[in-house]
């Protein structure tokens, strides 16, 4: 992997997380658990109506800057593992894929708001209102559990390969762990997502003094004698 495409998979890393702490914020706090009214409250008032908006036009830049940093370490680990790093490699593929199809759990709570920006056709209902807070919850948990498989691929390939330090591939296997009990811990294993990802996007732009150039590949007819690294043997 060159040194601007390294580069560039950190800048997106760090685009994604800014986009998705601006998303979090932007979609208020999530509690199903009050009572109609002040659900109603919520859901209606013009600022959240704008929030609503907002965090949706961010969702597919979010998701698109995800999706290129997910290729960017693929291409990392495959390119530092010496050719072992097909599983580890696939595995954080998919783990990032998944994590940004339910990426949309972020913002499912917007629809309603949203909706009733659009057009007055649409009646306010807590009980839809609620049920959209609660499945919001849920695919945020999805999209947790992509995010695991991606962290621990990427720690595990990371480690094994020298790319990665010690600490921060280990430290990368408790966040996963926590990362799938997302529903228990709340907002505790979002956040350290992304300051995970946040910590490696740094490190891609810190550049080759933490994380090596991929090697110079031999050539297939490219033999010792030629490079000069033996006795040159005569019949």
């Amino acid at each position: 992997m060159d040194v601007s495409s390294r580069r560039t998979t950190g800048i997106a890393g760090i685009v994604f997380v800014a986009l998705a702490v601006a998303i979090v914020i932007l979609g208020g706090d999530a509690d199903f658990s009050r009572d109609d009214a002040a659900l109603e409250d919520f859901f209606v008032r013009d600022t959240r109506q704008a929030q609503a908006f907002t965090a949706v036009v961010l969702l597919p830049l979010a998701a698109a800057a995800l999706l290129w940093f997910v290729a960017g370490i693929r291409s990392l680990l495959r390119a530092g593992d010496d050719g072992g790093g097909m599983l580890s490699s696939a595995a954080a593929l998919g783990g990032g894929v998944f994590a940004a199809t339910f990426l949309v759990g972020m913002t499912t709570s917007n629809a309603v708001s949203a909706a009733m920006a659009f057009t007055d056709a649409y009646q306010f209902d807590a009980g839809t209102a609620r049920l959209t807070l609660i499945l919001g919850i849920i695919l945020t948990t999805a999209s947790l559990a992509g995010a695991a498989v991606l962290v621990v691929a990427t720690s595990l390939a990371g480690r094994r390969s020298g790319l990665l330090p010690t600490w921060f591939s280990r430290s990368g296997y408790v966040v996963a762990v926590l990362a799938l009990f997302s529903v228990l811990l709340f907002a505790w294993p979002i956040a350290l997502v992304g300051l995970w990802m946040l910590t490696l996007s740094i490190m891609l732009l810190r550049g080759p003094k933490t994380i090596p150039a991929e090697p110079p590949v031999q050539r297939a007819d490219e033999s010792p004698t030629r490079r000069g690294t033996g006795p040159e043997v005569s019949g």
